[in-house]
């Protein structure tokens, strides 16, 4: 993952400066080069995002993992390939998924189920959080989903359960939440062990590398003049930068909920509102966008 500051014409070093220590303006100044969309529906690609990490945790340790998901850096012990087997130390351990027993291809392929039941997802916390809602969409995240879907071998298949007992809505988020099968009465005993892979591990994995949505486009286009013909390919990108340059905000406090006393604010709920300072053709046109490559291209097969 390359990280770097966007040129920002129209600012000083200073006012770079500035924006970098305050910690609501630095993401204007970064870009992610080759983020993952995680609308993404190829089984190919999440099994890429899944692979990345391999065997980036083996360096000074007997096991080699495939895979390695760990919560511990560097782990304090050996990997293993499968939830509760063995005899390992299970509280020392880390999980590796493996390519022999097709785990790593299964939750691709999970998760992309959920993403064609739940998206498309419209922001990062869309796609990692559950749903409000009464069903099995509100019990976890689209990820923790997958990995409980995942069977033959289950992911976390050697995990004891218990029951618990009570009821389904004694405490918010309701026990089935935490549970593989939705159910209150099937809880592992060994949740949170380091063995047992969770949501938060595969995103600590490639969470810095996730986007809900695509900055960079390829367009192709085709012109006809007298019987000749030709093809051309641009890539275009979306920048910060406003159509006309401003650092102006594209929303500002609102004046109604900033002004107003809370036991009277009402209905406003909204903290934003639109600011007009920025203009009307950067409010219609929104972030400038660049061309970052043009060819010519062989017409597409027939």
């Amino acid at each position: 993952m390359t990280w770097g500051k966007f040129p920002l014409a129209m600012r000083t070093d200073a006012e770079l400066k500035a924006s970098f220590l305050d910690p609501t303006r630095t993401g204007k100044q970064l870009m992610n080069e080759g983020a993952f969309n995680v609308n993404s529906t190829s089984v190919a690609a999440w099994k890429a995002q899944l692979a990345s990490g391999f065997q980036a945790l083996s360096a000074g340790l007997s096991a080699t993992p495939e895979h390695p998901f760990s919560r511990q850096h560097p782990p304090t012990g050996e990997s293993v390939d499968v939830a509760g087997s063995g005899n390992a130390n299970r509280w020392s351990t880390y999980r590796s998924l493996s390519e022999s027993d097709g785990t790593l291809t299964k939750l691709a392929e999970a998760i992309v189920a959920e993403v064609r039941a739940r998206g498309p997802f419209m922001s990062l916390s869309d796609f990692v959080n559950r749903r409000l809602t009464n069903d099995a969409n509100g019990r976890k995240g689209a990820l923790q989903a997958a990995i409980d879907a995942v069977t033959s071998p289950a992911i976390n298949a050697n995990a004891n359960a218990t029951t618990l007992g009570g009821s389904a809505s004694a405490r918010i988020p309701q026990p089935g939440a935490i549970s593989p099968t939705g159910s209150a009465a099937d809880i592992p005993l060994a949740l949170g062990r380091p063995d047992m892979v969770l949501q938060s591990d595969v995103l600590a994995a490639i969470g810095p590398g996730l986007s809900s949505r695509s900055d960079t486009f390829v367009i192709r286009a085709y012109g006809e003049h007298r019987g000749a013909s030709a093809w051309c390919e641009i890539t275009v990108q979306r920048t910060p930068e406003w159509v006309n340059p401003t650092n102006e905000e594209s929303v500002r406090p609102r004046s109604a909920y900033r002004d107003v006393a809370p036991a009277t604010r009402g209905s406003v709920i909204d903290t934003l509102e639109r600011n007009p300072a920025l203009g009307a053709v950067n409010h219609r046109l929104g972030r400038r966008f660049v061309i970052t490559s043009f060819r010519w291209v062989n017409p597409p097969a027939p």
